[in-house]
């Protein structure tokens, strides 16, 4: 498990039960821990206190944790005796030349590490010669994956390390393995046994998750499942599998694919992050689960997920609706997730830095260029007569974005191998058009029009006989 957006308490009881000899921390990912990047000379001094009274930990993940010098010299101190990891990722920290050469030093005297990896750390010569000189004494490190361009070290190197790949190779097939060894160990020869990655025992694998009788997330064909654990299985040499129930039937699936069920995957939330033990699972099941009901916004922290309905939903955009849901929690200041939202939010923060009346502008100007493009100037009349009852005087600039957006919509249409928005309107909507833009001319900027006298707009409207009216509009 990441730990890496952990909080420091979570991280502490993580350190704790290393220091506890825990049966079931074998394996601990702090790549990246915001924490241990804050705090990693204090986390790595506890860490190392751990280190020395465990024997259970088999791989430690520090990459990009902000490790330096002292740091390296604290874990150091533990890795010289320690005898059970088998892995130690120290890549993309801040090493330095003397936390590079400490942990050489410890490595000499190391005899369970078998894989290291000091990526993206400077390598000098001093460094390498250091490196050289801990392969005299160390015969079990497989790999050491660095950042090294020195040619009178490399060769030198790669020798010492596939002597190491032999040795082991020797010792895992039952050979003799000391004709291999450095001239240095010939005389006093240690005695090598086999190491493998230590199993819990099969009554307590996968008890992490729970025990027998747990709910859990499964992956069973491709497809998240909740279940029951039962227990767990393993034949012969292959790897032991959990045991889990799914509608009545049992499967056996890899710990890989199982993950333990919380309470909140069952309710709907409208924020995920929100939701205990975030997996793939309950997310793709809240996501489902929403769609069904309707919901097709979902809140991601400050970002909005959309689903395709694939059919209408009448009421999603009943603003007053929504309005309403809104103010109900605002209480608990949680805003239901709608685009409505995003934008409430975008124009909030436009008039933050620009003030109301900017932003109220810059907004209706969105909106009329909307409603250009869409050939909708009854809709733009009414948002220049929302603009007059909000004390701003419609402009020259508020007619502008209308025309802007029609004649965008006016090029979109004529551009070659492009689909033209389709634009239905009544035939009501249609033939009252050029009187509604004449309206919006006389609101916006009437001193273009009739040289500003007032004017009065007659609009006929020709609809079949049963509904043909009259309509006058004064202006």
């Amino acid at each position: 498990m990441s730990l890496q957006h952990a909080k420091e308490k979570t991280v502490l009881e993580v350190i704790k039960k290393v220091e506890e000899n825990d049966r079931r921390t074998q394996s601990i990912d702090l790549s990246g821990s915001s924490v241990f990047r804050e705090k990693s000379v204090k986390l790595s001094a506890s860490l190392a206190d751990a280190l020395s009274r465990n024997t259970r930990l088999t791989a430690l993940d520090l990459s990009n944790c902000s490790i330096g010098d002292v740091s390296a010299k604290q874990l150091s101190a533990a890795l010289a005796d320690n005898a059970t990891l088998f892995e130690l990722n120290l890549s993309y920290n801040k090493l330095g030349r003397q936390g590079l050469m400490d942990i050489a030093k410890a490595l000499s005297t190391n005899v369970g590490l078998k894989s290291v990896s000091l990526a993206s750390h400077r390598v000098d010569s001093s460094v390498a010669h250091a490196y050289v000189q801990m392969f005299y004494t160390n015969v079990t490190l497989l790999t050491l994956t660095w950042d090294v361009n020195l040619p009178a070290f490399n060769l030198k190197l790669t020798e010492m390390i596939n002597r190491n790949n032999e040795i082991n190779r020797l010792l895992l097939e039952g050979k003799d393995y000391r004709p291999k060894l450095p001239l240095e160990m010939k005389d006093d020869p240690p005695e090598l046994v086999e190491r493998l990655v230590p199993e819990m025992g099969d009554e307590e694998f996968g008890m992490e998750l729970g025990g027998a009788g747990t709910t859990l997330w499964c992956s069973v064909s491709g497809r998240w499942e909740l279940g029951t654990l039962k227990g767990s299985q393993k034949k012969g040499m292959a790897a032991a599998k959990l045991v889990v129930e799914v509608e009545g039937e049992e499967h056996l699936v890899e710990q890989k694919d199982v993950t333990r069920f919380e309470p909140s995957h069952a309710q709907d939330l409208p924020n995920m992050v929100a939701m205990h033990n975030l997996h793939e699972a309950p997310l793709l099941y809240l996501l489902q689960r929403r769609l069904k009901n309707g919901s097709i916004y979902t809140w991601a922290g400050d970002v909005l997920l959309s689903l395709n309905p694939y059919g209408p939903l009448p009421e999603l955009y009943n603003l007053s609706r929504w309005q309403e849901d809104n103010s109900a929690k605002k209480r608990e200041a949680a805003v239901p997730p709608h685009v409505y939202a995003i934008a409430r939010r975008a124009y909030s923060q436009l008039r933050e830095k620009v003030g109301m009346a900017e932003a109220e502008r810059a907004a209706a100007h969105a909106l009329l260029r909307v409603c250009g493009i869409g050939g909708r100037p009854d809709e733009a009349l009414r948002v220049a007569f929302a603009l007059r009852q909000d004390g701003l005087e419609p402009d020259r600039a508020c007619f502008s974005a209308y025309t802007n957006g029609k004649a965008s919509a006016r090029k979109t249409r004529a551009a070659p191998r492009r689909a033209a928005p389709v634009v239905r309107l009544s035939d009501v909507a249609r033939l009252a058009a050029p009187g509604y833009e004449r309206l919006l001319r006389l609101e916006c900027c009437p001193e273009t029009v009739g040289g500003g006298k007032p004017l009065k707009i007659r609009i006929q409207l020709t609809a079949p006989e049963e509904h043909q009216q009259e309509g006058v509009v004064g202006g």
